[in-house]
C-alpha cells in the first residue's frame, strides 16, 4: 500500500482494487463492488517435453476426456473410482496423476493412457470433455475452451463451492458425496457427452471469457491506481 501512497493496509486492499479471473455469469447474483474488474483467467506457461506429443499419438477415432484430480489432493482410491466410472466409454481418456504418483504400478483400464504431469494447455484443445476435482485451473482451462466438465471436488476448500457453481450454469455435472464412486462418475461423464445442453452451456461461458480483457488488463488496472491513488473504479 505505501508502494503506490493510498492510504489503509492490506486488509483494505480490496477497497481500492479487485480484479477477478473469472467470468460474469461465476457470481450469479452476487452484486460486484465498483472497483471490481474481470478479466480472462491466466493460464500457466509450460512446455511439452514429448508427453503430451506422445500421448495424443494415435488415438482412436471417438471422443477424448482429459482428467485430473490435480497435484495435492487425489489419492489412488479417487483414481480407482475414476478409471472404473470411465472404462466401459467408448472414449479416449488421458490421465494425468501428479507428481508423486508411480506410474509403473498402476493399472489402467485398456482406453485409458497416463502421464505423471502435462501442461494441460497441450491436451484440451484435443479434448471433448474433462474430469477434474473442481480447481480453479482446471476448471477455467476447461471453460475457456467451451469444455463440459465432470467435477469430482476433492480436498481444497474451492472445490465444493467451484462443482456445485459449475452445474448452476449448466456446463457439468459435479460429483459429491454420496454419489462420489465409479457409479455417479459414470453416470455424470454419460451427461456430459451426451447431453448437447452442457455443451452449448459450456460455449457460453467460453464465449464470456473470450470477450474479457486479456489477464494483462490488470497491469494496466495496478498502475492506475499507482497513478491516481484513488479507488479503481469500472464501467
Amino acid at each position: 500500500m505505501d508502494t503506490v501512497g493510498a492510504a489503509g493496509d492490506l486488509a483494505s486492499l480490496d477497497q481500492w482494487l479487485t480484479v477477478y479471473g473469472l467470468p460474469s455469469s461465476w457470481f450469479g447474483s452476487a452484486a460486484l463492488s465498483d472497483n471490481s474488474h474481470l478479466v480472462q483467467p491466466v493460464e500457466a506457461p509450460g512446455a511439452d517435453d514429448g508427453t503430451a506429443q506422445a500421448l495424443l499419438a494415435g488415438l482412436a477415432d471417438r471422443p477424448t476426456v482429459y482428467a485430473t484430480l490435480g497435484t495435492e489432493f487425489n489419492s489412488t482410491e479417487m483414481w480407482d473410482e475414476v478409471f472404473e466410472g470411465v472404462a466401459s466409454f467408448d472414449v479416449n481418456v488421458i490421465a494425468t496423476l501428479g507428481a508423486s504418483a508411480d506410474i509403473e504400478s498402476i493399472a489402467a483400464p485398456a482406453n485409458v493412457r497416463i502421464a505423471s504431469f502435462v501442461p494441460q494447455q497441450h491436451l484440451l484443445p484435443h479434448c471433448q470433455a474433462v474430469i477434474g476435482h473442481g480447481g480453479y485451473g482446471t476448471l477455467m482451462g476447461a471453460l475457456r475452451r467451451g469444455l463440459p466438465i465432470v467435477s469430482i471436488p476433492a480436498g481444497a476448500a474451492d472445490n465444493v463451492p467451484n462443482a456445485i457453481r459449475l452445474e448452476f450454469l449448466g456446463a457439468g455435472r459435479a460429483v459429491l458425496s454420496p454419489h462420489r464412486d465409479a457409479a455417479g462418475i459414470a453416470a455424470a461423464l454419460h451427461d456430459v457427452l451426451a447431453d448437447p445442453t452442457i455443451g452449448a452451456a459450456a460455449g457460453s461461458v467460453a464465449a464470456e471469457i473470450a470477450a474479457l480483457p486479456r489477464a494483462q488488463h490488470a497491469a494496466t488496472l495496478i498502475e492506475q491506481l499507482g497513478e491516481t491513488r484513488l479507488p479503481v473504479l469500472s464501467g
